[in-house]
């Protein structure tokens, strides 16, 4: 087996937005843990998840707890 076929993956749906800020950041520490170990991360964006890629939205939302 090559060094590709033998990465690790995983897929995160983000399905929460700003109302809910622990909710919307956890999908994101999550990815960011899985890159600290070499595991290719892809997030997807859900229903109202899908406002985090609205320009300027993801830096006001914060989750004092995570």
């Amino acid at each position: 087996m090559s060094d590709e076929e033998k990465t690790e993956k995983i897929v995160i749906f983000a399905t929460h937005g700003p109302e809910d800020p622990e909710m919307a950041s956890l999908p994101f520490v999550i990815g960011n843990a899985a890159l600290a170990l070499d595991v290719k991360v892809t997030i997807v964006l859900q229903g109202v998840g899908v406002i985090l890629a609205t320009k300027g939205c993801y830096e006001h939302v914060f989750a004092g707890g995570l």
